[in-house]
């Protein structure tokens, strides 16, 4: 569970966190050979080495697991062990339902008894495990919590350390990163206490990882090379392959080329030394990835082929989409725009097959921006109009995804309330029939049992007020986390599609759209590191906000984009808004340690219903024609804006044929556009 197989490529910051989710979730798991060994017994030692092993060889460690536990005593703490192994390496070779089973033998009675406490956690483990690879985090956290609270009080086990682990990826991928790190630091605890080397290394390095996307680049350095220290004392290359990754992904944070490159290169040496081809594949992949980003293009290219033969050899479809991309993407850089448009187009057809939407939606955004950048417009502009509709979609399916999940969350909280107040209930009803039992004896005990049945009832109703007052603090907190963004403050697509219920009257909007796009961002992160293409995006926030009213809604739309929607503005008002944006970005240099980086953007804005037809049309489409004339800006030179002023179209087909060829309805004179442009940037070139 936890951090994806791979992140598909994107620009700006595009190190590619390639490695098997399995050494991700399950503290760094190995198929390096175990010589020392920290579970105890001969079960235990067997099913150390399968987890182990299960890093590079899921379907053949899990098949090992099943023969294991036809040997051991049902309800065993070693047979509980063992099969929460099994569905978590099922899971991860990408069998859920075989997975799902193990967890229903899990809370199956064993020799006529009850499940244990542990079994049942277990069975939680393995069905988080499987909703969270299959997206569904908040199912995944609630799993995880029930058994995390069903091991509260037992000493420190691997199950228990699972779980911590767990639920901190989890924790990790909703954004909470607080949680996130103290989860890991109470696996380190017990990691530590159960005496496993190997598996401490796994979760230095996860929190590595964590510690360098929060920007504490210092501590990550030193808890990685930590790890790396422990996992090379066991000649544990798989282990070492995964922390070389994260290590690259570090060095990528702190702008050391050489170092990234390094690091890249280890990890591939070490998944090959692990005999792991799978990871091997992905990593190949990786490195390509970076190929491309250093401009390497051939070398990319060469790369990827090696990553497609081995993920086409062991039928991994995940690394063989990204190596189509990551080759297309080298092919079109090389100008050789037909090879490269068919490896596009087969990595599309791979992610259309499985419904891997956010594949699709990745892979048409970069070939949109590798298509521009070698001229090729029309390319480039055909693989927007794809992308469009999908992100949208994407978008769609995502909210939807959360507001489930969230009202999920809150029926489980209100199932516990429930349940510890029948509980509760259930209780005073047998002190009451006690009570009655010992009444014609002693009335005294009778009146004490009244009173502590009185106190219990009084105990109870605190106990459920605090509960509400407590789930209602965190619904306000989770509202108001849910809808910014974390690097910049600003709004985020959440809080922007709220915000619409307002904008938009009947489904309509009323109101003007200013998308804002930065121009040759990737340059940026590439020339002066990542963390200056941070500190550049924050910067423009707040030179944003400058230019726009008090009331206006600002928001990140992703990457380098943001959005401003603005109510009750004039045509005149709104290019004006527009004309101090492109003067305060490119206005004045970007300064970052000590640097002036030169920066400007790219602007298009419309004002709804538009003039003179005064066509009422849903925000999707208003957004649609504000985005065209957006990359009619960044075709026609950069550090300008299009603004639509007039429109000729009397219904919604005739706007969205409008939107798809803007120029040639502006040139054809449907269309009226006011050109405005920037001041010419100061500071360092990207």
């Amino acid at each position: 569970m936890g951090s994806p197989l791979y992140r598909r490529p994107r620009s700006g910051a595009r190190w590619g966190a390639v490695f098997v989710g399995l050494c991700i979730a399950w503290c760094g798991v190995s198929a390096a050979a175990v010589g020392d060994t920290h579970t105890a017994g001969a079960p235990g030692r067997r099913i150390e080495t399968l987890e182990r092993e299960g890093a590079a060889r899921p379907s053949a460690a899990a098949a090992a697991l099943e023969d294991l536990t036809a040997e051991l005593l049902p309800g065993s703490g070693d047979w509980v062990l063992a099969m929460a192994v099994r569905g978590h390496l099922l899971a991860l070779a990408g069998n859920p339902a075989l997975a799902n089973r193990v967890a229903d033998l899990l809370e199956s009675p064993a020799g006529g008894a009850d499940a244990s406490p542990a079994a049942r956690a277990a069975a939680s483990l393995v069905r988080a495990r499987v909703q969270s690879r299959e997206g569904s985090t908040g199912r995944a956290e609630r799993l995880l919590a029930d058994a995390q609270q069903l091991l509260a009080g037992s000493p420190a086990s691997v199950l228990s350390l699972h779980v911590a682990q767990a639920l901190g990826q989890v924790n990790e991928d909703r954004g909470q990163t607080d949680e996130a790190v103290r989860l890991y630091l109470l696996a380190l605890e017990q990691a530590t206490q159960i005496g496993a080397p190997w598996r401490r290394a796994g979760v230095l390095r996860r929190l590595a990882w964590i510690t360098a996307e929060m920007g504490q680049l210092a501590r990550a350095v030193t808890l990685n090379h930590e790890a790396l220290e422990l996992a090379a004392a066991e000649g544990d290359h798989v282990l070492m392959s995964t922390i070389q990754n994260t290590e690259g992904f570090i060095q990528a944070k702190l702008g050391d080329k050489a170092a990234e490159r390094r690091a890249a290169a280890a990890a591939l040496d070490e998944a090959r030394a692990g005999g792991a081809p799978r990871m091997e594949a992905l990593m190949l992949a990786n490195m390509a990835d970076l190929h491309l980003r250093f401009g390497d293009f051939s070398l990319a290219q060469s790369t990827a082929e090696q990553g497609l033969r081995l993920a086409r050899e062991f039928d991994d479809r995940d690394a063989e989409t990204l190596a189509l991309t990551n080759r297309g993407l080298a092919l079109v850089s090389q100008r050789r725009l037909a090879e490269g448009k068919r490896d596009l187009a087969a990595s599309l057809e791979i992610d259309e097959r499985r419904g891997s939407l956010a594949g699709m939606v990745a892979t048409l955004a970069d070939a949109g921006r590798y298509l521009e950048s070698v001229g090729d417009l029309e390319g480039a502009l055909e693989a927007y109009l794809r992308w469009r509709p999908l992100a949208d979609r994407a978008l769609r399916v995502d909210q939807q995804k959360t507001v489930l999940e969230m009202q999920e969350s809150f029926d489980h909280a209100q199932r516990q309330r429930e349940l510890a107040v029948l509980q509760a209930d259930g209780e005073l009803q047998r002190e009451r029939l006690r009570a009655q039992t010992l009444q014609a004896r002693v009335w005294l005990i009778a009146a004490v049992a009244g009173a502590l049945a009185i106190g219990i009832l009084a105990a109870l109703a605190q106990r459920v007020r605090r509960s509400n007052l407590e789930l209602a603090r965190l619904n306000q907190q989770l509202e108001v986390q849910s809808g910014h963004d974390a690097l910049t403050g600003l709004a985020n697509r959440r809080r922007f599609m709220s915000a619409m219920e307002r904008f938009a009257e009947n489904g309509q909007l009323r109101g003007s759209i200013v998308l804002i796009d930065i121009d040759h961002f990737k340059r940026i992160n590439d020339r002066f590191g990542h963390a200056a293409g941070d500190a550049v995006l924050v910067e423009v926030a707040r030179r944003l906000l400058q230019s726009v009213r008090a009331g206006d809604l600002v928001v990140r739309w992703g990457g380098e984009e943001f959005l401003v929607v603005a109510r009750d503005l004039a045509t005149e008002s709104v290019e004006h808004m527009a004309q101090r944006m492109l003067d305060r970005i490119a206005g004045e240099p970007f300064a970052y340690e000590g640097l002036s980086i030169a920066v400007s953007a790219s602007v298009g804005w419309a004002t709804f219903p538009v003039e003179p037809s005064r066509l009422s049309v849903p925000w999707e489409q208003a957004l649609d024609l504000v985005d065209t004339a957006l990359y009619l800006a960044k075709a026609h030179g950069r550090n300008r804006g299009y603004g639509v002023r007039t429109l000729q179209a009397a219904h919604e087909s005739e706007l969205a044929s409008i939107a798809a060829s803007l120029e040639e309805a502006w040139r054809g004179g449907r269309v009226a556009l006011t050109l405005l442009q920037g001041p010419p940037p100061h500071g360092l070139a990207a």
